[in-house]
């Protein structure tokens, strides 16, 4: 049988007009291999029989299909050259593939293909390669990896806890500091084909010069999701308080956003932890003079990359309340207060529905209840120590202002 596991620098040898290939450096190191899917997440693990009391009864998403193939990158590259180099792959593809992963000595993000025939690796990506047969539902066999005459047997697992990329700092998409978001974020315009991203180079925050200071006057930041009146609150709440009102990204890098939304969530991030320095930058100067209200900041940041990466369902794959990855920066200037707004999902829809355009993720929201749910929850277990104010918007703008207004009144903000 043909083993096809493709590593940088593999052996080949010419057998019986096929390609014999070895095992890829990592194997002997992989505890479990794992893919993303609609239906959710599931765990490929070695067993010593061929059945199995744990096999998921939830595969109809591998109906049919007689192999998975399994791609990645060297573990010794850096994360953001990894998903990139996974990313450009996707992009070169014909196929339906799907997200994966292989826990071992960390985490590996790795590209999922289903396909009944095999195939050596597309174009000239360095990308390791390693396959499993499915030799019936929940039961596969990683090609060629047997003991004596006997097949070495994996099985196909609903996956329990936390998504395994949280488990990895330099995969998870949450920037705890500026010098991982500045890092990440240089790697990524060292490589992007824009001009303009080159240039951000030059002009990079060499570090944050908020922290130790001393605000006269509030700053408050408005959060919810996409269509819940962020804007309208925004503005309503900055001229009621005679505030500065800005947003982010900031407006000296918000003009480049467009580059960075089609990558990976830990490479556009990247771009979007680095704005939140750059905006507080700006905003601990105008705090001296008067207050500011900012649309959007590090929950949204946050949020929404816990929510991507976690993958399917509510809050299963979610990090545990109280996990580090929700507490604040100790780096990044804290506001006075959030103020996080909800609504009815059929009035959010219809505010969604008259946009003339919607980023990716917008079109998740729309589209997926469950992924809906999870931002939620993230935005909730993002602690800041009582300074949160909920409002449903769901009334007049009049109404939720002055719902905002008391709700700040009563954690004496204003």
């Amino acid at each position: 049988m043909v083993f096809h596991s493709l590593l940088r620098n593999t052996f080949k040898q010419k057998c019986c007009k096929c390609h014999l290939l070895l095992l890829p450096k990592h194997s002997r190191m992989v505890s479990s291999y794992g893919i993303q899917t609609n239906k959710g997440i599931f765990e490929i693990k070695k067993s010593k029989t061929k059945t199995h009391k744990d096999i998921s009864s939830n595969l109809s998403w591998m109906k049919d299909k007689k192999y998975l193939e399994f791609y990645q990158c060297e573990k010794a590259l850096h994360p953001v050259k990894q998903l990139l180099t996974l990313h450009k792959f996707e992009q070169l593809s014909k196929s339906t593939l799907l997200k994966g992963f292989i826990k071992g000595e960390g985490f590996l993000p790795s590209v999922v293909q289903m396909t009944n025939q095999l195939e050596f690796n597309k174009g000239n990506l360095e990308l390791g390669k390693t396959v499993f047969e499915i030799l019936d539902s929940g039961t596969l066999a990683m090609l060629n990896e047997r003991q004596g005459n006997e097949h070495v047997y994996y099985h196909l697992q609903d996956y329990d806890g936390p998504h395994p990329v949280f488990e990895d700092s330099k995969f998870a998409p949450v920037y705890k500091n500026f010098d991982q978001a500045k890092t990440n974020l240089s790697k990524v315009c060292t490589r992007h084909e824009s001009l303009e991203v080159k240039n951000m180079l030059n002009t990079l925050l060499k570090e944050p010069n908020t922290i130790g200071h001393s605000p006269k006057h509030p700053f408050i930041v408005v959060e919810g999701l996409d269509g819940t009146g962020k804007s309208t609150m925004t503005q309503n709440l900055g001229k009621f308080l005679g505030a500065e009102i800005l947003g982010t990204p900031p407006a000296s890098i918000k003009h480049i956003r467009k580059y960075f939304d089609v990558f990976p969530e830990l490479c556009r991030r990247s771009f979007y932890a680095y704005g939140n320095y750059v905006a507080a930058e700006e905003i601990i100067q105008i705090l001296q003079s008067r207050p500011v209200v900012l649309d959007r900041y590090y929950h949204s940041t946050t949020a929404y990359a816990i929510a991507k990466d976690s993958g399917f369902g509510i809050e299963k794959h979610l990090p545990s309340k109280g996990d580090p990855l929700y507490s604040w920066p100790n780096d990044l200037l804290r506001p006075s207060a959030v103020v996080f707004l909800t609504t009815e999902e059929k009035e959010r829809d219809e505010r969604m529905n008259i946009r003339d355009e919607r980023t990716a993720e917008e079109n998740e929201l729309r589209d997926s209840q469950m992924f809906r749910k999870r931002i939620m929850e993230a935005y909730r277990r993002i602690n800041l120590e009582g300074g949160w104010v909920e409002v449903d918007t769901g009334g007049t703008q009049e109404e939720s202002l002055q719902k905002a207004v008391n709700g700040l009144k009563q954690i004496d903000v204003l």
